[in-house]
């Protein structure tokens, strides 16, 4: 099952088409593919023990989306 999921990931061939002009393939070997249920569930377990780690940082997680939201409290941290 390892193994297939690391042949998932890796070395994924992309093309871009619009109209009927195709690109040529560019091999893919990080992030996810789009749209796969595998995809989404291997972000979930990557992103599951994300925590805040100070009182003024939030962490949104919602579906594959990470927001990290932190109050900056004076102008050395902007």
């Amino acid at each position: 099952m390892c193994l297939w999921i690391i042949d998932f990931l890796l070395n994924r061939p992309q093309v871009v088409k619009i109209g009927d002009y195709l690109s040529s393939s560019v091999t893919l070997s990080t992030g996810t593919p789009r749209g796969y249920v595998l995809s989404r569930m291997l972000y979930s377990l990557f992103t599951h023990d994300c925590l805040s780690c100070h009182v003024c940082i939030k962490i949104l997680i919602f579906a594959d989306d990470t927001t990290v939201i932190w109050l900056i409290t004076n102008s050395d941290e902007s």
